[in-house]
């Protein structure tokens, strides 16, 4: 069924379809489509300008007019601009306001302009005053203007408030800015982003505030603790206080742990056999480096003590009193006898090795320099000896002559201690006794005091006898 009107048709109804056009051709027209014909959905009211049409049927979209749906339903306008799709779900851009609020193709502005909710970028900003007072969007996170900013990278506000997506937040002066020497709250909870922009998860977390490691710093972190640049604690068992504490370096005392339950500990101030420093260990005790005390170098079970210069590094000249289970000493410049002895009566000789500004004092011997040195069998070795007094000794050599337990002998030649003296290839092939009597191969010759005369007595085998005058 068609209308006409001033010869223009303005009605027509499709008996097939049940389709109605309603509308002069080539001007505002309405469709009423009850079925699918062409693109256009079934039981659908749609102006004719909605679509393009081929062979007089809808064939694409034109972005225009405005289409309702009953059967889905849905209402839609041609350019897009406004859709409520099946769900009842809006869609509203382009222009236009909502509650007061603009709408663009992307975003919703608030209506004083300071507020904007952008869809293409997933962000909300707000606007504010920069450090020179020009108004301008704060549409970044590390924007230091007055105003907001929130999207999946973090959130900052002013220029006082920043959180971003790594776990980190920072609060106070400068906390957007992030700047090193910046007067702000730190937490951080503990991931990182890689070079290539990445997050990464990190093991540890803290809270600062400051610089890490300056003065009025405060830094609380899973691994260390410190306090400004003269406080410094870690998860290790170590401590530090004093001056570059933070920085490990500098004069502080320091109390440490670290090593296990069964490894020395200690307490120092500064560094350990330096001058003006204080070593307390489990193992030993040093003072500057003129003093140490405790276990030896090579074994903890050698006590040890030294004084003087070079003590606590073992360089220089100092003394060292030491003691084992097995031996102890006392020495000067020197740790060892540096002299060999193969048992009773034999003399020690001195090392190469022994200097001549050495002492030793030791259970196995005593050593001075490289010229003496005395065994602890008592054997003695000396380059030179001047002596005043008694000398004993019922052992070793003087001059050649060997000394025995009452006499000093060379060769076959002894000198006793009774005033006598014998020699020979036997066994005193000749003598002479201290009262004057002598046999020289058998003989023999006295001489006694037999008054005023001088006689001469008998010549009897081998034997003179000769009588002298005595005075």
């Amino acid at each position: 069924m068609m209308g006409f009107h001033e010869g223009a048709r303005t009605l027509f109804l499709d008996a097939e379809t049940g389709n109605s056009v309603f509308g002069k051709s080539g001007s505002a027209q309405i469709v009423i489509g009850p079925a699918a014909y062409g693109v256009a959905p079934a039981a659908s009211i749609y102006s004719s300008n909605y679509f393009n049409y081929t062979n007089g049927k809808p064939a694409s979209l034109k972005n225009q007019g405005m289409l309702i749906d009953l059967d889905t339903p849905a209402i839609k306008w041609g350019n897009g601009n406004f859709v409520v799709d099946g769900n009842g779900h809006l869609t509203a851009k382009g222009g236009g306001s909502i509650a007061g609020w603009k709408i663009t193709n992307t975003e919703l502005i608030s209506p004083d302009n300071n507020i904007f909710l952008n869809s293409a970028n997933g962000k909300i900003y707000g606007k504010g005053k920069n450090a020179s007072g020009v108004l301008q969007n704060h549409d970044t996170l590390n924007a230091t203007g007055e105003g907001f900013y929130l999207a999946p990278d973090g959130m900052s506000i002013g220029s006082t408030f920043f959180v971003d997506n790594t776990g980190q937040m920072r609060l106070g002066i400068n906390a957007v800015r992030g700047t090193t020497d910046g007067n702000y709250w730190t937490i951080y909870g503990g991931k990182w982003k890689d070079g290539n922009g990445n997050i990464q998860n990190y093991s540890g977390s803290n809270i600062s505030f400051g610089r890490y490691g300056k003065d009025k710093s405060v830094y609380i972190g899973t691994d260390v603790f410190t306090l400004g640049s003269k406080f410094y604690a870690n998860n290790n068992g170590e401590l530090r206080i004093g001056y570059g504490a933070v920085a490990n370096s500098g004069k502080f005392w320091t109390i440490n742990a670290t090593s296990g339950a069964n490894a020395n500990s200690y307490i120092s101030y500064g560094t350990r056999g330096q001058y003006n420093s204080v070593y307390i260990a489990t193992n030993e005790i040093c003072l500057g480096n003129i003093f140490r005390v405790g276990t030896g170098s090579s074994s903890s079970s050698v006590g040890e003590l030294k004084l003087g210069y070079g003590a606590v590094s073992g360089s220089g000249a100092h003394w060292t009193i030491a003691g084992s289970s097995s031996q102890s000493y006392i020495a000067y410049n020197t740790t060892a006898f540096n002299a060999t002895s193969g048992g009773s009566y034999s003399t020690p000789t001195i090392n190469s090795s022994a200097g001549n500004n050495q002492v030793y004092i030791g259970t196995n011997g005593i050593r001075l320099g490289s010229k003496a040195a005395i065994d602890n069998y008592g054997n003695a070795t000396f380059n030179n000896v001047k002596m005043s007094g008694t000398i004993n000794a019922t052992g070793g050599t003087v001059g050649g002559w060997t000394v025995g337990s009452n006499y000093i002998r060379a060769g076959n030649i002894y000198l006793r201690s009774d005033g006598s003296m014998s020699g020979g290839s036997g066994t005193r092939t000749w003598y002479i006794n201290a009262d004057g009597s002598a046999k020289f191969n058998g003989l023999d010759v006295s001489a006694l005091k037999v008054g005023d005369e001088d006689i001469l007595d008998a010549i009897s085998r081998n034997t003179v006898k000769v009588y002298n005058y005595v005075t």
